[in-house]
């Protein structure tokens, strides 16, 4: 995964996500529920639901620097 696109920090039992760029902003808002929960600009993410995110942020990352 490209690390210009996420801060990710983790704290124990949550991992805090803050998207860097546009692309990554549009795709947590597209890929997460609305009602995640955020502390300021970060959102904050269960550990076990953090592979399959990272996995579906990366791939899709990925494809957008191919075009």
């Amino acid at each position: 995964m490209s690390l210009k696109h996420l801060q990710v920090s983790n704290h124990g039992t949550l991992i805090s996500v803050e998207p860097l760029t546009k692309f990554a902003s549009d795709w947590f808002k597209q890929n997460l529920d609305a009602d995640v929960m955020m502390m300021g600009k970060a959102y904050m993410i269960e550990h076990r639901y953090w592979p399959d995110i990272e996995h579906g942020f990366a791939e899709d990352a990925y494809f957008e620097g191919q075009s």
